[in-house]
């Protein structure tokens, strides 16, 4: 059974997938969570991988420098 209701596209930046997208059922971990969850990318190598997880540290480090900042 499904719930039917539309399914955003998120992006994971876990160190695990890094900026890799995927469908999850709106209502997450919840009462009537159907449980839907599907990648929409392919698996990062281990190269892309720490690549873009150096990307994602040093744009946090700059969101943090700057909200320092103000």
């Amino acid at each position: 059974m499904a719930c039917r209701r539309k399914t955003p596209c998120w992006t994971a930046w876990s160190n695990e997938n890094p900026g890799r997208r995927y469908y999850r059922c709106p209502a997450g971990m919840t009462p009537g969570d159907y449980g839907f969850f599907q990648w929409v990318d392919r698996e990062a190598t281990p190269y892309e991988r720490t690549l873009l997880c150096d990307l994602r540290d040093a744009v946090w480090s700059l969101r943090r420098e700057n909200a320092e900042a103000n």
